[in-house]
């Protein structure tokens, strides 16, 4: 703010420098018109004196024309006394000699006439030179005068705004005396802060301490947390008893919680749902990587994933239950009683079934120990054709087995042979049949 204030300054010290040189210039234009002024009572005198002598040659001119009229007048009576004096030759002879003398007067007075018209001619240009002079004069007079009346609006205008400019010199000068003492304060103030911070800052090195110490603290506290979470938390549905809602359970070797289904009053206590079709509203056939994660909703149609499905089986023995309804209402289901599912590196293989169980015809013992495959991802035993893209779905396929549970959901009416959610079930139904909805479900093996 200051460098802005005084180049301010530098623009109204130029501006006071231009004023005072047209100031100056002013006044020489001033001078030099006084100076012609001064001359004018001067030349109006000499005019004057011209004029005077002009009205004196004029007077003699007339008094010399009156003469010369008068010696005429004279010199013709003479002539007429000749005639009657032609007789006497003295008298003759002094009127001739007055007449030459009265002729070489008239000559005399023509010469004094021409040499004073000749005066009079030089007078007269003189007086119109002069004349001339004098209106150059006062033009130029009247040009200065106009000069004068521009240089002192101009003038006035400089005036004005120097006094502007010093009004705004004694408005920054007040300013910069606000900002002085201002600033005066903010150093005080800096001053005062300084020794805040420093105060503040062995405050902060000792909260930093503090905290360092209380962050170990609150890190061993989480270990002890993470232990008991680890040791307390349900691992399946079972200490959910016969609640069929949605529960956190946290399975070792998945790294967060998730959230399953329980049912605990289709076969009794403590199933976890891991698959469930019901109305066709999800698509299962869906790629490698979304079987992996799993997909769906929980409270609708879904799939739990593979990869927890891998770690729920592998932390302990699980028993496999599947339940079938047909679009006539009856329900069937069946057991295994060792299901276990590998991990991602053997193809999530279904590792073990164990000994089965129910009421209807076992049509998956014969995919025990067949890997999952998808449609992008072919790992079933049949080397002509993909029973994924066969059977538009993904399973544990045998070239491609008398099992499909996650094909196409399909009404009686929309049947396309091969394709649906296929159980084969020679005294029920076989694999031109899809049926109307499937449930999944494992809980821990009591041993």
């Amino acid at each position: 703010m200051q460098s802005k204030i005084f180049v301010y300054l530098i623009l109204v010290l130029l501006t006071l420098e231009n004023s005072l040189a047209r100031n100056k210039q002013a006044e020489t234009l001033l001078s030099n018109c006084e100076n012609l002024c001064s001359k004018f009572p001067e030349l109006q005198k000499y005019y004057n004196a011209i004029k005077e002598k002009r009205l004196q040659q004029t007077t003699i001119y007339k008094k010399m024309v009156k003469s010369l009229t008068i010696n005429n007048e004279k010199l013709l009576a003479k002539i007429n006394l000749q005639d009657t004096f032609i007789n006497k030759p003295n008298q003759l002879e002094n009127i001739t000699s007055e007449l030459r003398g009265l002729k070489q007067t008239i000559n005399e007075t023509f010469t004094k006439l021409n040499s004073s018209e000749l005066t009079i001619q030089e007078l007269r240009e003189q007086l119109v030179q002069k004349t001339n002079e004098l209106s150059e004069t006062n033009k130029k007079i009247k040009e200065q005068g106009s000069t004068i009346d521009v240089m002192n609006v101009t003038l006035r205008q400089q005036n004005d705004r120097i006094a502007e400019y010093e009004s705004r010199d004694t408005a920054i000068k007040q300013q910069l005396r606000e900002n002085h003492e201002l600033i005066t304060e903010l150093n005080i103030n800096v001053t005062a802060s300084g020794e805040r911070i420093s105060t503040m800052s062995n405050t902060i090195i000792e909260l930093q301490s503090q905290l360092n110490s209380d962050a170990a603290r609150i890190e061993q506290l989480n270990t002890v947390i993470a232990a008991y979470t680890n040791c307390c938390q349900a691992s399946n549905c079972e200490p959910f008893g016969s609640s069929s809602n949605v529960h956190v359970i946290k399975v070792p070797g998945v790294r967060e919680p998730f959230p399953v289904l329980c049912n605990g009053l289709l076969a009794g206590p403590g199933w976890t749902v891991i698959q469930r079709r019901i109305n066709g509203s999800v698509d299962f056939y869906r790629n490698w990587s979304d079987y992996k994660t799993g997909f769906g909703d929980l409270a609708g149609e879904f799939f739990i994933g593979l990869e927890k499905l891998h770690h729920m089986t592998k932390a302990e023995p699980q028993v496999l239950y599947i339940q079938l309804e047909d679009f006539d209402g009856q329900l069937r289901y069946a057991t295994y009683d060792d299901f276990k599912v590998g991990s991602e590196q053997e193809s999530y293989a279904l590792q073990s079934l164990g000994n089965f169980g129910g009421d209807i015809d076992d049509a998956l013992s014969l995919n025990e120990g067949q890997k999952f495959s998808t449609y992008d991802r072919d790992n079933d035993s049949d080397e002509s054709l993909s029973c994924a893209e066969r059977f538009h779905g993904a399973w544990w396929y045998y070239a491609c087995g008398l099992s499909n549970l996650n094909g196409p959901y399909q009404k009686p009416d929309d049947y396309t042979s091969s394709q649906g959610i296929l159980w084969v079930d020679t005294d029920w139904h076989d694999n031109d049949y899809s049926f109307k909805s499937v449930q999944i479900m494992i809980r821990a093996k009591k041993l």
